[in-house]
């Protein structure tokens, strides 16, 4: 993350970024305080500083993982959860990603509180019998639900820190953050493309029970909860247009020891704008055979650079693989590169 952003929303992260690869050493873990509690929390500022300020946005430049130690020492009482039958809309069908022993914490009044006190938590992406994808927090020792957020189109997700992922679900009339503590950046890895692979699933699977909002349960009142806002919520549906007609370019992989430009051929290239979501999504497929090289992708503006008056150059991060891929986009003209450029920089991340 980059330099501190204050926010007199207080909210602790800005919308949608693509998961990025992380590092191999594991984070700091702040020791426990007196009676069990935990002790002094760490800043969310590069260097340390004020834990209750607004994460900035860019991740990695916080050094200090927010994952406790000890929390299992003392339980003064059971956590507050409730077990999930069988045939409940948030019960399992299949899990697709289940974190080992972690924290997670919520963003509530300026400052990132433990979702469990007093114990470690499961982080499970899984499809419910309900046939749609959650988020679900569950305790360690006794595997009660505390937290079940549906992830649907409007569902973001940051790396915070090495070993910390930052996951928002927007409520309507406002958002709701969570702080996912894992163990380890290989970890952290895994839940980032676990957590992408799960959100283009959400937005395109055409089997699954779409919903126009997140609907975000805790603790006993989950069921009940989940029953309300279900009969409330409608489809949303997102719907591609061209900003602007498709055009022709050279397009060049970076490769080769010393990064040289590889080229690919003549590909047809178009953007097209997402509602009613807003996102500006790129796609490139090579003249020849009209195969896809790039499908639907979203590009974030700190991944664009204009490296000539008719190049612009877009670096895609593999998290699974640790590594970038660059491509280079010759246009025939400047005018058509600058449209290019301005679309994809909708993408910005605030």
């Amino acid at each position: 993350m980059g330099g501190p952003m204050g926010s007199s929303m207080g909210s602790p992260m800005s919308p949608p970024m693509q998961p990025m690869g992380g590092m191999n050493q594991s984070g700091f873990r702040p020791q426990m305080g007196l009676g069990g509690g935990p002790g002094p929390r760490p800043g969310l500022m590069h260097g340390g500083g004020s834990f209750n300020r607004r994460p900035s946005h860019r991740p990695f430049n916080r050094p200090v993982s927010m994952r406790r130690t000890n929390t299992t020492g003392g339980r003064p009482g059971a956590p507050r959860g409730r077990i999930v039958p069988k045939g409940d809309v948030a019960a399992a069908k299949e899990v697709l990603f289940k974190s080992k022993p972690c924290d997670v914490f919520h963003w509530k009044d300026e400052n990132w509180e433990p979702l469990v006190e007093d114990d470690d938590c499961f982080v499970e992406l899984r499809l419910t019998t309900s046939n749609r994808l959650a988020m679900a927090v569950t305790t360690y020792e006794l595997g009660q639900l505390v937290l079940n957020a549906w992830i649907v189109g409007s569902t973001t997700f940051r790396r915070a820190s090495e070993c910390d992922i930052s996951v928002s679900t927007d409520m309507g009339a406002g958002a709701q953050w969570f702080m996912v503590a894992l163990n380890s950046g290989r970890e952290a890895d895994d839940f980032c493309a676990a957590f992408q692979r799960t959100k283009d699933r959400a937005m395109y699977d055409p089997t699954l029970l779409k919903s126009t909002l997140p609907v975000l349960s805790r603790g006993d009142s989950l069921a009940s909860t989940v029953t309300q806002n279900s009969l409330r919520e409608k489809p949303v549906k997102q719907t591609l247009g061209s900003m602007y007609p498709p055009c022709d370019c050279k397009l060049f992989l970076q490769g080769g020891d010393h990064g040289q430009w590889i080229s690919l051929g003549t590909a047809r290239v178009e953007i097209k704008m997402e509602q009613p979501s807003g996102h500006v999504r790129l796609f490139v497929a090579l003249a020849s055979g009209n195969k896809r090289v790039l499908d639907s992708v979203i590009v974030q503006c700190d991944c664009l650079e204009l490296v000539g008056p008719k190049k612009l150059a877009i670096t895609l991060m593999n998290p699974q693989e640790k590594m970038s891929i660059i491509y280079m986009l010759q246009f025939k003209d400047e005018v058509m590169t600058t449209k290019i450029f301005e679309g994809l920089s909708v993408n910005e991340n605030e």
